[in-house]
């Protein structure tokens, strides 16, 4: 079963430079570790992937694709944790 998720996160604010940069090291460790957790050894490429995602002012268009395992639904909460948690932004929408 695949799943094929396009979603869109608007933020509290726009975000500077610095933002900007961090947001991609997020996205990048969230593909490395965040959305293959809870995928048992041997089946990550069945977790979520992020495959695109742009940024335009204050909104994060992105997209999952996911297996059997870490849902590309859960997976876009798990990515609105981690984004808040980091980077201090409240989301208002997902």
């Amino acid at each position: 079963m695949k799943f094929y998720l396009k979603g869109l996160m608007t933020l509290s604010k726009a975000l500077d430079d610095y933002g900007k940069r961090r947001l991609a090291e997020i996205l990048d460790e969230a593909n490395k570790a965040l959305l293959i957790r809870g995928a048992p050894k041997g089946k990550e490429n069945e977790a979520a992937k992020i495959i695109n995602w742009s940024l335009e002012e204050d909104r994060l268009y992105i997209e999952i694709a996911s297996g059997r395992y870490v849902r590309a639904h859960d997976a876009l909460f798990r990515l609105r944790n981690a984004l808040a948690a980091s980077l201090g932004l409240s989301l208002i929408h997902i």
